[in-house]
């Protein structure tokens, strides 16, 4: 399926006539690949990324060879993974591909070193490499060095336990080193990577995970994004107890780069806090969820179908975060456990896509599924979306100077970036909150301002189903917490899709504060907080607007200065458009002319001769 610049293949399977030879599979799998891509105005010197999943490795020369009658072709970034024989049994080869308009003359192919020997034939099974496009980098599945290592998961063996555990986490570095080299000789580092595979030979349970390379990578502010991580049975290094593979997104020029580096702030995962939810970069948004341990129903297949539900709402509420709809997703892989699993998911998918046939999509067996115990099902999204509402054709000299656009004429994700590129910027409520049951909910919203000074009465809108509205109704009180850009990250961790119950504060590692006039605590670190019992709640298109009153006001006396709260020392975050905020920095004062000061002293303006100072101001309506 194509969208924007990149194009995204489904699974590809070899037809049914290929029967058990491998080598006719590989040429059936690839004829099928290059009709794909042709139907595109494509062919395979396009391709920026190959996954080519057999089912023994020890084919894979047989494979290569196949595939040499379609000619040289200076193959992409390539993972070689063996997956589970359940997962696609009586299929020797399968695979999906990444592609791009005139990739073969804008691309730029980097390898650690260059292949010799029988590996010179083909690319499939030569060194690792990186293939640039324009501002996107993608790395093939990455290795470490091959050596000998125990053929079943370390915690079998407790003799060797730790030695193993050593060795994993000396194999994730020796990877995570590789990929940052592949990586930093096209112009990009860690940080930029806005999706990764992870393909390991051993169980979930043993990894860790990410072991000590977590820490050293969150140390270096490098949070991993958007993730699937499963058991395979081998990856094409030979005695690699796993293998990484990546999309990166840096643009050439350094401004914008660094410009998009500061404006993506990624927010960690409820999951994994070293890993981010979901990533946007380049008109796409990559995503990846599963389901936290405690969800699993019993009973197959209705398990893995409610599994597959509760990922597609949590992946719902990320693309959502992004700009996106399920209608803008253009590619998925979904991971299961049992091959026959899928049509659970298919079935969860039908509700996800509504109307919309699914994306292509590629479905994979896996032994062991994600990091949490009882996970069945892990889905892996790409959506492309547009970074604002169409715009008129401007190329003709005769273009108006000014744009005229009919909302009502617009899409729902063209509308949210008008209004939210339009009204800017604009100061978030961080709104504690707690439950029925007394645990803590900490979400942001931005759609937040005052409504009366007398009574004070504040008001903000949720226009998504959050826990926030559902814990107001049930107990009328909630803290409006006023973010400064020192809690900017924290922020933007606490508006995640959690669970419905999973605490925010935890996640986002912040300390709450009790509050003195209601029970939600305030964030400890904010230097304003506002309680507030609710005075009612407003149902008004996609929004339920929360109005409440101020019964108490916190303020840190560092921000107090002349009996207010000072903005350049409080530096309040205001929200803008996508992914971007702002801070308070320049401050200015704009005087009444005299002439327009001594008009309005006739109405009790204040400022005017006829009143005092301490007047309603009426710019405040």
């Amino acid at each position: 399926m194509t969208a924007g610049e990149l194009v995204f293949t489904g699974r590809i399977v070899p037809d049914r006539t290929a029967g058990e030879d491998v080598a006719a599979q590989a040429r059936s799998a690839f004829s099928r690949l290059t009709v794909a891509l042709a139907e595109c105005g494509l062919n395979l010197e396009d391709l920026l990324r190959l996954r080519l999943f057999v089912g023994d490795l020890d084919d894979l020369s047989a494979i290569e060879r196949a595939i040499d009658s379609f000619g040289p072709v200076e193959w992409p970034a390539v993972s070689v993974i063996e997956p589970p024989t359940d997962s696609a049994a009586g299929v020797a080869v399968t695979l999906d591909a990444v592609a791009a308009h005139d990739a073969r003359q804008r691309r730029r192919v980097v390898r650690l070193s260059e292949p010799d020997g029988d590996e010179a034939h083909s690319g499939l099974g030569g060194q690792p490499r990186s293939v640039r496009l324009g501002s996107w980098v993608f790395v093939g599945a990455t290795a470490a060095a091959a050596e000998a290592v125990p053929a079943s998961s370390p915690s079998d063996h407790p003799g060797v336990a730790d030695s193993a555990t050593r060795r994993i986490d000396e194999e994730s570095r020796e990877v995570f080193a590789h990929i940052a080299e592949l990586l930093r000789a096209q112009g990009a580092e860690l940080c930029d990577v806005v999706s990764v595979g992870g393909w390991l030979t051993f169980p979930m349970r043993d990894y860790g995970p990410l072991g000590d390379v977590r820490e050293a990578l969150v140390a270096e502010d490098h949070l991993l994004p958007a993730s699937a991580a499963v058991q395979v049975s081998r990856v094409r290094s030979d005695g690699a107890l796993l293998a990484f593979e990546a999309i990166a997104f840096a643009p050439e020029d350094r401004i914008e780069r660094e410009r998009w580096r500061a404006a993506s702030l990624p927010a960690p995962s409820p999951l994994a806090p070293y890993y981010v939810s979901a990533r946007s970069a380049g008109g796409y948004v990559f995503t990846c969820g599963e389901v936290p341990a405690g969800t699993a129903r019993a009973g197959r297949p209705a398990r893995v179908q409610t599994q597959a539900e509760e990922v597609y709402a949590r992946l719902r509420s990320h693309l959502v975060t992004h700009g996106a709809t399920p209608a803008d997703v253009i590619h998925q892989t979904v991971f299961v456990r049992r091959s026959r699993d899928h049509r659970a998911v298919a079935e969860a998918g039908r509700t996800f896509y509504g109307a919309d046939a699914p994306p292509p999509t590629t479905l994979l067996g896996a032994a062991d599924i994600g990091f949490h115990p009882g996970c069945d099902v892990e889905i892996e999204l790409v959506a492309a979306v547009a970074v604002g509402p169409p715009m008129p054709d401007d190329s003709s000299m005769d273009a108006p100077d000014a744009l005229e656009l009919d909302p009502a004429a617009l899409s729902e994700r063209e509308r949210y970036f008008l209004l939210t590129s339009v009204i800017v910027p604009r100061p978030i409520a961080w709104v504690s909150t707690l439950d029925g049951g007394g645990r803590r909910n900490l979400a942001p919203y931005s759609y937040f301002n005052a409504c009366s000074a007398t009574p004070p009465i504040v008001h903000f809108t949720s226009t998504t189903s959050r826990d926030s509205i559902a814990n107001v109704r049930a107990t009328g009180e909630f803290v409006v917490n006023i973010v400064s850009d020192d809690l900017a990250k924290a922020m933007r961790v606490s508006s995640a899709a959690l669970h419905s119950g999973e605490d925010e504060f935890e996640v986002a590692g912040l300390e709450a504060a009790p509050s003195l006039t209601v029970s939600p605590p305030r964030v400890a670190r904010a230097k304003v907080a506002l309680e507030c019992r609710l005075r009612q709640l407003l149902e008004m298109g996609e929004g339920t607007i929360v109005f409440g009153d101020v019964l108490h006001v916190h303020v840190e006396r560092s921000v107090w200065r002349d009996g207010q709260v000072d903005p350049t020392l409080l530096r309040p975050v205001g929200r803008l458009s996508g992914l971007h905020y702002t801070t308070v920095s320049d401050v200015y004062s704009l005087e009444l002319p005299d002439d327009v000061r001594r008009r309005a002293g006739d109405y009790g303006i204040r400022g005017g001769p006829a009143g005092p100072a301490d007047q309603a101001d009426p710019s405040r309506s």
